[in-house]
């Protein structure tokens, strides 16, 4: 999906974006938005990274394809992990 079919400015998402990372910081989760790409792209755009150095997680001259990797395998091992207790309740 792309930005413009949000109905919403790119500032108003990049803004929903930090809010979901920084609540899933606080609850020692990886940060979702590791899952949020450029149109036609693999990469997060410098928003994501800019609220991971703010949040500590990341820093500058970090391999950034090597940490969206661990991060978004760190996405994808909590979220199945949430789910597989979901279906067990």
């Amino acid at each position: 999906m792309a930005y413009s079919e949000t109905g919403l400015s790119r500032s108003v998402v990049g803004q929903r974006l930090d809010d979901i990372n920084r609540s899933e910081h606080e609850q020692g989760h990886p940060l979702l938005s590791v899952i949020v790409v450029h149109k036609g792209g693999t990469m997060p755009g410098e928003g994501f990274f800019m609220c991971a150095r703010s949040l500590g997680r990341y820093h500058e001259g970090q391999d950034r394809a090597a940490f969206v990797e661990r991060e978004r395998e760190a996405v994808f091992m909590t979220w199945a992990g949430a789910q597989t207790q979901l279906h067990e309740s």
